[in-house]
């Protein structure tokens, strides 16, 4: 898959992941192998520990690897480097972004790029956006995200970028969107509900937003873009309230991976299936964590860093899909 600089990566896998797959049936997906021989928890593997604990970080999956761009350390010190997961069984050095960011944002587009966004340093929200380029094998800067802001949710759907919500002190409505074609961003219809730290994804033609802290405290609530119609629509409320949540995509379902809740950390895992509108709850975590980094990674879900039991984890966990099944 890798050229011999070590950071080119194959455009077909990329192409495929940012254009986002098809369901698979539950039939046709690997039960065992090598990998299923480790211990296990609830179903959950045990990954290598990342070469740093943190959170906070910028995730996405790229290719077939989890890359994991900046955050902080259990020093509460502010990271520029990042890491990605090959394999499931090792983490590489990957070229590090232009400066240390804490709750920036991170998705992937098509043409193959990785977006990163947003997030604040010495306690000032950011606008700062660069994207890894495959061809050139480097981070190129790009116009600065319009709304300064950390805790975004981001969501790529092709050519484009969503950063959703977020915060710069208060939390926002404000939705932006990035078109890689000629580089420039542009206001859409804001949130009914402004919110911060909380998830967003792209489900098949869709953006979805759901979780996060408001004015009021935590929510469940869920929203929903065509960007068709360029209107926001209420969906059905996540069940357990939470914000700093880890999420995955697969076909038409998001998976809510742990997060805080009114009552503290969470181990919940809970998913929503744009098709049906309904949510189910699914295996939860090893252990309560928020902060962390999730993704789907071929025909796994991986979950790596945040706070666990207090302290800042290098620790993860990954399982086949269809999850919890």
């Amino acid at each position: 898959m890798r050229r011999s600089d070590g950071w080119r990566v194959s455009l077909a896998s990329l192409a495929l992941l940012a254009a986002g797959c098809a369901h698979v049936p539950a039939h046709s997906l690997p039960q065992g192998g090598p990998l299923a021989l480790r211990a296990q928890t609830n179903g959950w593997t045990p990954l290598p520990d990342a070469p740093l604990a943190r959170e906070g970080a910028a995730g996405t999956a790229f290719g077939l690897s989890l890359w994991v761009l900046g955050g902080r350390d259990a020093a509460g010190q502010l990271l520029t480097k990042g890491h990605r997961l090959e394999g499931f069984e090792r983490w590489e050095a990957v070229p590090p972004p232009g400066g240390s960011r804490f709750q920036a944002s991170a998705v992937t587009l098509n043409p193959p790029r990785l977006l990163l966004t947003g997030g604040q340093a010495e306690g000032r929200a950011l606008g700062t956006t660069e994207w890894w380029d495959v061809a050139t094998a480097s981070w190129q800067r790009l116009p600065d995200l319009p709304t300064p802001r950390w805790g975004a949710g981001a969501a790529g759907h092709g050519v484009f970028a969503y950063v959703v919500g977020g915060s710069n002190g208060r939390p926002l409505d404000t939705v932006e969107r990035f078109d890689a074609r000629d580089r420039s961003w542009r206001s859409l219809a804001p949130l009914a509900l402004g919110r911060e730290a909380g998830v967003a994804a792209t489900l098949g033609q869709r953006i979805v937003v759901v979780g996060g802290r408001t004015r009021d405290g935590l929510t469940g609530s869920l929203e929903i873009y065509d960007p068709a119609t360029g209107v926001w629509k209420a969906g059905p409320a996540m069940p357990t309230p939470r914000s700093h949540a880890a999420f995955a995509v697969y076909g038409y379902h998001l998976f809510v991976l742990g997060g805080l809740t009114a009552q503290g950390p969470t181990a919940a895992v809970e998913s929503f299936d744009l098709t049906s509108g309904t949510w189910t709850v699914r295996a939860s975590l090893p252990e309560a964590r928020h902060g962390a980094v999730a993704a789907r990674v071929g025909e796994r879900l991986v979950v790596t860093g945040g706070v666990v039991a207090g302290r800042v984890s290098a620790g993860g966990w990954r399982m086949p899909f269809p999850f919890g099944r």
